[in-house]
């Protein structure tokens, strides 16, 4: 299993993140990072996209998918938040 995703099969990626933010590499040529604020909605989907093709030239498919689930899963956190008000 790899050392990012937890036993219920969910990607940390607050852990992935942290350990990986000391390497320049990973915000090379995007506009900004996590930790920033976007300036639009476009900014950001502009920068998901730029993530995932990366992220699948660097590791494949495998990390791709587990992206995808915990982009699902923020998904389903924001529409409960949303619906919290």
């Amino acid at each position: 299993m790899n050392e990012y995703v937890n036993k219920n099969g969910t990607f940390n990626h607050g852990k992935w993140l942290r350990e990986k933010s000391s390497n320049n590499e990973i915000n090379e040529g995007i506009k900004s990072n996590i930790m920033q604020k976007w300036d639009t909605t476009q900014v950001i989907e502009k920068d998901l996209v730029e993530f995932i093709n990366s992220a699948q030239d660097a590791s494949g498919a495998e990390l791709t998918s587990k992206i995808y689930i915990a982009l699902k899963n923020a998904t389903e956190h924001a529409r409960r938040v949303i619906r919290k008000g």
